[in-house]
């Protein structure tokens, strides 16, 4: 299991990043903890937009731009979600080849 926090602007934890079962036989690489981190520090930011945009008020304009943070939000993490499929069908890729050599060389 690898987590980050993910914290408040006073640096409490709200939430909690995680990943289970990395697929790499090794398990998680420093790479993947780094990657973590930085997701997780992007998913504070965009937390801390929407909140800050919340005390802001209800008019029109603010509800737009609470939107617009939210779509940032949501772009987050299909970026993030992007980069760990990625990771994945590499993955998979390369254990296929892996098993097509030895079964060829059995």
């Amino acid at each position: 299991i690898l987590c980050e926090p993910i914290k408040d602007g006073l640096g409490e934890v709200v939430a909690v990043m995680q990943m289970v079962n990395s697929l790499k036989p090794a398990g998680f690489s420093p790479n993947d903890q780094s990657r973590v981190v930085t997701y997780a520090a992007k998913m504070s930011q965009g937390l801390l937009a929407i909140r800050d945009s919340k005390k802001d008020g209800t008019s029109q304009h603010m509800q737009s731009s609470r939107q617009h943070k939210i779509r940032q939000m949501n772009e987050i993490i299909a970026e993030i979600n992007k980069e760990i499929d990625a990771e994945r069908r590499a993955m998979l890729k390369r254990r296929k080849e892996e098993s097509r050599t030895e079964y060829t060389a059995n």
